[in-house]
């Protein structure tokens, strides 16, 4: 799973302001859910993170910003792991 934060340098539509507008997760089967973060609070699932960059994106306005990447965060306590000698 992958989580960012939205990022709008500019508001295109003048309804969710500037700033960190919103959150997403991204599952490891593409699924995208973003929650809004704005006065009128909403949730909105996507087939992927591609989808939701192409309806929120606004021509790069807004961005999509890796705060955490869990799949990376596994696969570098396997390493760790096996660096230390342990093995399921």
């Amino acid at each position: 799973m992958r989580l960012y934060e939205i990022h709008r340098d500019e508001d295109a539509t003048g309804i969710s302001g500037t700033g960190i507008v919103a959150e997403a997760a991204v599952f490891s089967d593409g699924i995208t859910v973003v929650r809004w973060l704005t006065a009128r609070r909403s949730t909105a699932i996507y087939l992927s993170l591609d989808e939701a960059t192409a309806i929120h994106g606004h021509g790069g306005l807004t961005r999509f910003v890796l705060v955490f990447d869990l799949t990376m965060r596994m696969k570098l306590d396997e390493l760790l792991a096996a660096l230390k000698g342990e093995t399921d």
